[in-house]
């Protein structure tokens, strides 16, 4: 298991990096066209849904494909996000 984690790592490092710009990217347009700067909140956000990505990422990928385990961690991160706002509305 330990084999898999560390062959996984650089890989799942990237696709976390990736994934999470890509994910944060509407948002931080969003708020840029908003306001015209982005604050230090979009950057706390990004670094978190990076670091959400390459762990999900690298756990999934242990039994899983890397392409799999990234749409993966994007629907898990999306539901999510969905119920979350569901819940705020309330």
């Amino acid at each position: 298991m330990l084999e898999t984690l560390l062959a996984n790592l650089p890989w799942a490092a990237i696709a976390g990096v990736v994934a999470g710009l890509l994910r944060n990217v509407g948002g931080f347009l969003e708020n840029a066209l908003k306001d015209g700067r982005i604050d230090s909140y979009e950057w706390k956000q990004l670094i978190g849904t990076i670091v959400k990505y390459f762990v999900g990422i690298l756990l999934l990928s242990m039994g899983m494909p890397l392409e799999t385990a990234v749409a993966g961690t994007f629907v898990m991160d999306v539901s999510a996000s969905a119920v979350k706002k569901a819940g705020r509305r309330k």
